[in-house]
Protein backbone atom coordinates (compact mmCIF):
# COMPACT_ATOMS: atom_id res chain seq x y z
CA UNK A 1 0.00 0.00 0.00
CA UNK A 2 3.22 2.40 0.28
CA UNK A 3 3.10 5.03 3.22
CA UNK A 4 5.76 5.32 6.55
CA UNK A 5 4.59 1.82 7.78
CA UNK A 6 2.60 3.57 9.99
CA UNK A 7 -0.94 2.23 7.33
CA UNK A 8 -2.07 6.08 7.15
CA UNK A 9 -1.36 8.89 3.98
CA UNK A 10 1.96 11.11 5.29
CA UNK A 11 0.34 14.59 6.22
CA UNK A 12 1.90 18.14 5.07
CA UNK A 13 4.31 19.69 7.74
CA UNK A 14 2.05 22.56 8.03
CA UNK A 15 -0.95 20.23 8.89
CA UNK A 16 1.53 18.15 11.84
CA UNK A 17 2.33 21.77 12.91
CA UNK A 18 -1.32 23.29 13.24
CA UNK A 19 -2.35 19.75 15.60
CA UNK A 20 0.95 20.62 17.86
CA UNK A 21 2.58 17.69 16.19
CA UNK A 22 0.71 14.52 17.70
CA UNK A 23 3.25 12.10 16.74
CA UNK A 24 5.86 13.84 18.17
CA UNK A 25 8.13 12.67 15.68
CA UNK A 26 10.48 15.49 14.16
CA UNK A 27 9.26 17.68 11.61
CA UNK A 28 10.50 17.95 7.88
CA UNK A 29 12.06 21.72 8.29
CA UNK A 30 13.06 20.92 4.25
CA UNK A 31 9.67 20.72 2.77
CA UNK A 32 9.41 22.45 -0.21
CA UNK A 33 7.57 25.64 0.17
CA UNK A 34 5.27 27.42 -2.20
CA UNK A 35 3.51 29.80 -3.19
CA UNK A 36 0.05 30.71 -2.18
CA UNK A 37 -3.02 29.21 -3.86
CA UNK A 38 -4.41 32.10 -6.22
CA UNK A 39 -7.40 34.73 -4.81
CA UNK A 40 -9.94 34.10 -7.75
CA UNK A 41 -11.64 31.29 -8.61
CA UNK A 42 -10.36 29.29 -11.79
CA UNK A 43 -13.22 30.49 -15.14
CA UNK A 44 -13.19 26.93 -15.81
CA UNK A 45 -15.12 25.92 -13.30
CA UNK A 46 -19.13 26.97 -13.38
CA UNK A 47 -21.04 29.09 -11.12
CA UNK A 48 -21.59 26.87 -8.29
CA UNK A 49 -17.53 25.48 -8.19
CA UNK A 50 -16.50 29.03 -7.76
CA UNK A 51 -18.92 29.90 -5.10
CA UNK A 52 -17.02 26.63 -3.57
CA UNK A 53 -13.67 27.30 -4.13
CA UNK A 54 -14.22 30.95 -3.02
CA UNK A 55 -16.32 29.56 0.17
CA UNK A 56 -13.16 27.36 1.03
CA UNK A 57 -9.95 28.71 -0.54
CA UNK A 58 -9.38 32.04 1.79
CA UNK A 59 -9.50 30.79 5.14
CA UNK A 60 -7.29 27.96 3.56
CA UNK A 61 -5.06 30.35 2.86
CA UNK A 62 -5.07 32.10 5.99
CA UNK A 63 -4.34 29.51 7.51
CA UNK A 64 -1.30 28.43 5.16
CA UNK A 65 -2.59 25.14 4.38
CA UNK A 66 -2.86 25.18 0.95
CA UNK A 67 -0.45 26.24 -1.78
CA UNK A 68 -0.14 26.73 -5.49
CA UNK A 69 0.87 23.57 -5.82
CA UNK A 70 -2.44 22.26 -4.44
CA UNK A 71 -4.85 23.95 -7.18
CA UNK A 72 -5.36 21.00 -9.02
CA UNK A 73 -6.70 19.15 -6.45
CA UNK A 74 -8.92 21.98 -4.92
CA UNK A 75 -10.51 22.56 -8.47
CA UNK A 76 -11.53 18.97 -8.70
CA UNK A 77 -13.09 19.31 -4.91
CA UNK A 78 -14.82 22.13 -6.38
CA UNK A 79 -15.78 20.75 -9.98
CA UNK A 80 -16.84 17.41 -8.16
CA UNK A 81 -19.20 19.30 -5.53
CA UNK A 82 -21.05 21.52 -8.78
CA UNK A 83 -21.91 17.94 -10.17
CA UNK A 84 -23.46 16.58 -7.04
CA UNK A 85 -25.29 19.89 -6.43
CA UNK A 86 -26.49 19.30 -9.96
CA UNK A 87 -27.72 15.34 -9.35
CA UNK A 88 -29.45 16.78 -6.42
CA UNK A 89 -31.17 19.61 -8.57
CA UNK A 90 -32.07 17.17 -11.16
CA UNK A 91 -33.46 14.72 -8.73
CA UNK A 92 -35.27 17.78 -7.14
CA UNK A 93 -37.27 17.83 -10.12
CA UNK A 94 -41.19 16.51 -10.64
CA UNK A 95 -40.45 14.10 -13.05
CA UNK A 96 -37.34 13.06 -11.56
CA UNK A 97 -38.63 12.89 -7.24
CA UNK A 98 -38.78 9.23 -7.14
CA UNK A 99 -35.78 6.60 -6.64
CA UNK A 100 -37.27 4.47 -9.49
CA UNK A 101 -38.15 5.47 -13.05
CA UNK A 102 -39.62 3.90 -15.39
CA UNK A 103 -37.44 3.35 -19.12
CA UNK A 104 -38.37 4.07 -22.11
CA UNK A 105 -39.56 1.12 -22.74
CA UNK A 106 -41.17 0.57 -19.43
CA UNK A 107 -38.97 -1.02 -17.16
CA UNK A 108 -38.16 -0.12 -13.44
CA UNK A 109 -35.01 1.70 -13.61
CA UNK A 110 -32.71 3.26 -10.42
CA UNK A 111 -33.18 7.32 -10.61
CA UNK A 112 -29.69 7.31 -12.62
CA UNK A 113 -29.30 10.78 -10.61
CA UNK A 114 -28.94 8.90 -7.38
CA UNK A 115 -25.70 7.13 -8.32
CA UNK A 116 -24.22 10.32 -10.05
CA UNK A 117 -24.96 11.92 -6.49
CA UNK A 118 -23.42 8.98 -4.58
CA UNK A 119 -20.69 8.58 -6.89
CA UNK A 120 -19.94 12.47 -6.29
CA UNK A 121 -20.03 12.04 -2.28
CA UNK A 122 -17.47 9.16 -2.70
CA UNK A 123 -15.03 11.13 -4.51
CA UNK A 124 -15.68 14.71 -2.62
CA UNK A 125 -14.86 12.36 0.72
CA UNK A 126 -11.48 11.84 -0.87
CA UNK A 127 -10.21 15.11 -2.02
CA UNK A 128 -11.98 16.74 1.04
CA UNK A 129 -9.87 14.17 3.03
CA UNK A 130 -6.30 15.21 0.41
CA UNK A 131 -7.09 19.01 1.69
CA UNK A 132 -7.99 18.68 5.29
CA UNK A 133 -11.92 19.38 4.89
CA UNK A 134 -13.62 16.42 6.56
CA UNK A 135 -14.14 16.54 9.95
CA UNK A 136 -11.56 13.73 10.68
CA UNK A 137 -8.76 15.27 9.32
CA UNK A 138 -9.73 18.94 10.86
CA UNK A 139 -10.58 17.11 14.25
CA UNK A 140 -6.56 17.22 14.85
CA UNK A 141 -5.88 20.40 14.42
CA UNK A 142 -6.03 22.21 18.05
CA UNK A 143 -5.53 25.90 17.81
CA UNK A 144 -4.14 27.61 14.76
CA UNK A 145 -2.76 30.88 13.97
CA UNK A 146 -4.96 33.35 11.45
CA UNK A 147 -1.54 33.99 9.36
CA UNK A 148 1.69 32.21 9.44
CA UNK A 149 4.15 33.95 11.71
CA UNK A 150 7.20 32.28 10.50
CA UNK A 151 8.26 28.81 9.07
CA UNK A 152 9.43 26.08 10.46
CA UNK A 153 13.33 26.17 9.43
CA UNK A 154 13.75 29.67 10.69
CA UNK A 155 12.75 28.38 14.22
CA UNK A 156 14.93 25.94 14.39
CA UNK A 157 18.00 28.20 13.17
CA UNK A 158 16.85 30.55 16.08
CA UNK A 159 16.43 27.39 18.78
CA UNK A 160 19.62 25.95 17.62
CA UNK A 161 21.60 29.37 18.41
CA UNK A 162 19.69 30.07 21.28
CA UNK A 163 21.04 26.29 22.78
CA UNK A 164 24.80 27.16 21.73
CA UNK A 165 24.80 30.55 23.72
CA UNK A 166 23.27 28.79 26.60
CA UNK A 167 25.80 25.96 26.08
CA UNK A 168 28.54 28.69 25.79
CA UNK A 169 27.52 30.34 28.73
CA UNK A 170 27.35 27.23 30.85
CA UNK A 171 30.98 25.90 29.87
CA UNK A 172 32.54 29.48 30.61
CA UNK A 173 30.94 29.73 34.46
CA UNK A 174 32.19 25.53 34.91
CA UNK A 175 35.45 26.10 33.53
CA UNK A 176 37.63 26.56 36.35
CA UNK A 177 39.65 30.20 36.46
CA UNK A 178 43.28 29.99 35.90
CA UNK A 179 45.24 32.30 38.78
CA UNK A 180 47.72 34.68 36.95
Amino acid sequence: MGGSGSGGKPKPTKIKELASNPGRRPLNVDEPQYSRVRDTAPKDLDKVGRDEWNRISHEMRELGVITKMDETILFAYCDEFSTYKMAIKEMRKPKQKKLILLSPSGYPIQNPFLSIKRKSIQVLKGLASELGLSPASRSRVTAAPTKPTEDGYTKLKADRANRLVEAQERFKKARPKKNK
